[in-house]
């Protein structure tokens, strides 16, 4: 050793100058200096044959290599080469110069390198520290390769310098480990200038060894213009680990200049042996411009790959991709051979993702890709694409090949996916893996939106295109909003056989779904579409507020031989679907439809109010040239389901809607609810178009039931109906509730449309209250009813009504026709209490067919106004339906008409079934009178005309026809007319009316007396001065007297 203060002087080697101690074995070379440097093909070598290489140990102020100088440990047999030891305070190598250790067809060890620099290790243009073996391939070389261990303050590489550890082809040794300690700083960056060799730190395995670990400390580390940190095996040895600790920040960024290379980090496996882990620990971690952190496996490799960690105290950025495009920066583990990809594990505070970088772990062949895990408590945020679009950013875990996809799963406070951002797992085109389960924890929201300039699209999804299942996404959140062509899918796409996921929605406060991309052509939504064989997946949504706005959709649909999945929806406070796009070209609605031959899933809304209005609709259907079934729309809403409106040009109106347009019976509707309110032409409907048969619709809404109103223009009105359209039949119509009330255009029907072949519908309608039918729309186009109609060859259906009380006024009706050549139908009313109509109507009306029957039961029957009951058959031998009315009292005033009428046919029977029947100014009409002049007569008629006339059976009242007077508006004071006054026989003269007296008798035992005066008149008691008081006598009345105005009062006499 040398004296501590003897002043050491500069050593320089040049022009191929040499210090060689080789042999067997090899002597040790110990060289200090000031500054040592090698140039021009210099060299500090120890060799041996057999026996072990000496060490070699440099200290000096600076250590400089350059000109393809090299300082070298070499052993060709079973001894190892000497280990090589700097001690400096800069270190510079460049120009192709080298130190290194290595094991040559032999089975000694490789020496180690240490090198210590307190300043800086700087290691430039296609220099290399490195160690290796390698083999003859007879398997007689088991060489391991060295260690190196770098402890500086600063280490540069550039240029295509690089820093390895390995073993080459042959060889059976394990490779050494890499170490690096710098305090301040390590930093890589670039190529050679001609791009064929990158700056980098290497530890590689080519044989059958295991390959070495890579660790590098430092407070900041920076990969950039294509520098590589690299663990990797080729062969059957296990690739070995990469562990980088950086206390400040880790950034791998950019290519190369002709971006053949990327800046990255990996851990791969070539060969059967596995790949090592990757693991970064840090407090920023940027990768931009292209760089990529990865574990792998290459192709035709048989190994696993290595799992990534990312630990990030305060974030992790990852943004833009490759200078062509071609690739993206990210997070990847990627299983491209036969083994199982590794999994991505990244922790962190806040993750961006943005302009094109993703985070994925895939698979392309037969092995399992690895799962994708995300914690970061403050927020994920996934948004743009790459600048001319051809990359999104996302985060992923699709398989493309027989091996299924990895789990991806995201915990967080906020997760954001925006402007083309995306969130995968799934099966790709030609695959047969099965798809990953997607899980979003996001305890604040999620939010999805936008679109980028060409409309590509924000999601998070779980498709299968391939034979694989898709997986199941869950996302539990506080609040969800998918907006602006931002959505949410589980499905199975076109050509696929697997099934789709199903989609599980729990967000604590609401769930918003709104808007379309910004040219309408994509909506916002939460999917599951079925385009393959394999059934779709089910949506479920749990929240306490959904709202799906201006054009945004939820759908389970089934476009091929799947069953379409079914959708459910459980919001405790209230449902909104409102709306369309800015141009109409989009509507919000929550649908259920099958387009081929599998059926349509069911919708189920259970909610405290479902509201849809302004065109918004919620449908469960089958499509044109479908075969399937339709599904079943069940809606369970505690407080109330207002259905509302029109879009502005009034092409969509706001909808329940269950409608089978192809072969496939249609679904069922169901409502549930203590109000039910449609207006200004919204509705809910059931019908038909195909040979399959319509669905029902049940109301139930204990409150009351309340269609009325028409659209802006009046180009709809408020309504209730099942229909057919072709030759299926249309379902039946029951409402059962408290009150009904149908006005202003709004009506109620069950029918069949021109050229359908199928059977109307029957509506049942029980109101333990009351029905009130009354008025038409603004427009007057709309006469409000309840309607049973058929227009095409089928029956029309019957209307059943059950109520306490039924009023029909102000040109509303309860009809029954048929248009076509099908039966009307009966319609059958019975009342507790009575039925009222003023200028309103009930009629069957049939044109070919034969007359429906109408049979009213009620307590009462009073007809005002131009109020007609009437059943008529305009052509052909069909007989008129018969009317039959059974009341106490059934009293028709004004032009108010009962009539039976059947031109070529029997006329219907008429039976009035009651003790009294008043019409004013009633009287037969002569035989063959065309029932046609009878209205507008201002008279009341009942006729029953036809090529052969109906009976009419009515009661015998002629005892007091044309008897009856109007009450007056103000009713006598009974109290004060006893109290103040008695009854006085009349003097007027006039003609006599002579009563018959009872003696003196009441009626009955218990009655009051009878008069026994003819009429009498209301005359003052002479006023008292005195007040009465307790046990004074009672004036109360002695009997009932009639007055000449025909009113009676009970009274005394005078």
């Amino acid at each position: 050793s040398y004296p501590a203060n003897v002043a050491r002087a500069n050593v320089v080697l040049d022009n191929g100058a040499a210090i060689n101690v080789n042999g067997d074995p090899a002597g040790n070379i110990r060289l200090e200096g000031n500054r040592i440097s090698l140039t021009g093909d210099s060299s500090i070598d120890s060799a041996t044959l057999n026996q072990d290489s000496g060490e070699i140990v440099i200290r000096a102020e600076k250590l400089e290599l350059a000109g393809n100088s090299r300082v070298a440990s070499i052993t060709a047999g079973t001894g190892k080469s000497g280990d090589i030891t700097i001690d400096t305070g800069t270190f510079t190598a460049q120009e192709n110069s080298s130190i290194f250790t290595s094991s040559i067809l032999a089975s000694g060890r490789s020496g180690n390198i240490t090198l210590q620099a307190k300043d800086s290790v700087n290691i430039f243009n296609r220099a290399r520290l490195w160690t290796f073996a390698i083999g003859r391939g007879d398997g007689t070389t088991t060489g391991t390769g060295g260690n190196i261990y770098i402890d500086t303050g600063r280490l540069v590489v550039k240029d295509g310098g690089f820093v390895s550890v390995g073993t080459r082809p042959n060889s059976q040794g394990k490779g050494g480990n890499l170490t690096v300690i710098a305090r301040d700083s390590v930093e890589l960056s670039g190529t050679t200038t001609n791009e064929q060799s990158i700056s980098g730190l290497f530890a590689q395995t080519q044989g059958t060894g295991d390959g070495g670990e890579i660790q590098v400390t430092t407070d900041k580390l920076i990969v950039r213009d294509g520098a590589t940190i690299l663990a990797s095996t080729i062969n059957q040895g296990k690739g070995g680990s990469l562990t980088i600790t950086a206390s400040e920040f880790v950034e791998i960024s950019g290519s190369s200049a002709n971006s053949l290379f990327v800046s990255a980090l990996r851990t791969e496996t070539f060969g059967a042996g596995d790949a090592g882990n990757l693991t970064i620990d840090t407090g920023r971690l940027v990768v931009k411009d292209g760089g990529v952190v990865s574990v792998g496996t290459r192709p035709n490799s048989q190994g696993k790959g290595g799992n990534l960690t990312v630990i990030a105290r305060d974030s992790v950025e990852l943004s833009g991709t490759r200078t062509n495009e071609q690739s993206r920066s990210g997070l990847f583990a990627q299983a491209e051979g036969t083994g199982d990809g590794g999994a991505i594990q990244v922790t962190t505070d806040k993750l961006i993702v943005r302009d094109g970088a993703g985070i994925s772990a895939l698979t392309n062949n037969q092995g399992k890709g690895g799962s994708l895990t995300i914690t970061a408590p403050n927020f994920v945020e996934i948004r743009g694409s790459s600048e001319n679009s051809l990359l999104f950013s996302g985060l992923g875990t699709d398989t493309y090949g027989a091996g299924d996809a990895g789990n991806l799963t995201i915990d967080t406070g906020r997760l954001v996916v925006k402007d083309d951002g995306f969130v995968s797992v799934g099966t790709r085109q030609n695959s047969q893996g099965k798809g990953g389960n997607l899980t979003v924890i996001a305890r604040d929201s999620v939010e999805i939106s936008g679109t980028t300039t060409n409309e590509k699209f924000s999601g998070l999804g779980t498709d299968t295109f391939g034979a694989g299942d898709a997986g199941n996404l869950t996302i539990d959140t506080g609040r969800l909003v998918v907006k602006d062509g931002g959505f949410v899918s589980v499905g199975t796409r076109q050509n696929s056989q697997g099934k789709g996921g199903n989609l599980t929605v729990i967000a604590r406060d609401s769930v918003e779904i709104s808007g379309t991309s910004t040219n309408e052509q994509v909506s916002s939504g939460l999917l599951a579409a079925t385009l393959g064989t394999g059934d779709g997946g089910e949506i479920q949504v749990t929240t306490d507020k959904l709202i799906v706005r201006d054009g945004a959709v939820i759908s389970a649909t089934t476009n091929n031989q799947g069953k379409g999945g079914s959708l459910t929806i459980i919001a405790p406070n209230f449902v909104e679907i409102s709306g369309g796009s800015k141009n109409n070209l989009s509507f919000s609605r929550l649908r259920t439809d099958t387009l081929g031959a599998g059926d349509a899933g069911n919708l189920t809304i259970d909610t405290g109010r479902l509201v849809v209005k302004d065109g918004g609709f919620v449908s469960v259907g089958t499509i044109s040239n479908s075969q399937g079934k339709g599904g079943n729309l069940t809606v369970i809403a505690r407080d109330s389901v207002e259905l509302s409106g029109t879009s502005t040009n009034e092409k969509f109106l706001s909808a329940l809607s269950a409608r089978t347009q192809g072969t496939g019976n249609g679904g069922e509707i169901q409502v549930t609810t203590d109000k039910l309110i449609v207006r200004d032409g919204a509705e809910i409907s059931a019908t038909t178009n195909n040979q399959g048969k319509g669905g029902s619709l049940t109301i139930t809404a204990p409150n009351f039931v309340e269609i009325s109103g028409s659209s802006v223009n009046s180009l709809w009105v408020g309504a209730l109906r099942t229909e057919t359209l072709g030759a299926g039949d249309a379902g039946n119509l029951r409402i059962d509730t408290g009150r009904l009330v149908v006005k202003d255009g709004g009506f109620v029907s069950v029918g069949t449309r021109p050229n359908s072949q199928g059977k109307g519908g029957n509506l049942t309608v029980i109101a333990r209250d009351s029905v009130e039918i009354s008025g038409t729309s603004t427009n007057e186009k709309f006469l409000s009813a309840l309607s049973a109609r058929t227009q095409g060859t089928g029956d029309g259906g019957e209307i059943n009504l059950q109520a306490n009380s039924l009023s029909v006024n102000n040109n509303a009706r309860i009809s029954a026709r048929s248009q076509g050549t099908g039966k009307a139908g009966n319609i059958t009313i019975n009342t507790n209490q009575g039925f009222h109509a003023n200028n309103g109507e009930v009629i069957t009306t049939a044109q070919q067919a034969g007359g429906g029957n109408i049979t009213i039961t009620s307590q009462n029957i009073h007809l005002f106004g131009d109020s007609d009951i009437r059943t008529n058959v305009f052509t052909g031998d069909g007989g008129g339906g018969n009317i039959k009315l059974t009341a106490n009292s059934i009293i028709a005033f004004d032009d108010s008409d009962i009539l039976a009428f059947a031109r070529d046919g029997k006329g219907g029977d008429i039976k009035l079934n009651t003790p009294a029947f008043f019409g004013e100014n009633y009287q037969p009409a002569p035989k063959g009178t065309d029932p046609a002049t009878l209205d507008g007569n201002n008279r009341v008629d009942i006729n029953a005309s036809g090529a052969v006339s109906g009976v009419i059976t009515l009661p015998d009242t002629t005892l007091i026809q044309n008897s009856l007077t109007e009450l007056q508006q103000n009713p006598i004071d009974t109290n004060a007319l006893i109290l103040n006054s008695c009854i006085a026989r009349s003097n007027k003269v006039e003609g006599t009316f002579v009563i018959t007296g009872s003696g003196g008798l009441p009626n009955r035992p218990g009655d009051p007396y009878v008069s026994p005066y003819p009429t009498g008149t209301v005359q003052s008691v002479t006023p008292s001065t005195l007040s009465w008081k307790k046990g004074d006598p009672i004036m109360e009345p002695t009997g009932v007297y009639p007055l000449e105005d025909g009113q009676l009062v009970m009274s005394r006499e005078c």
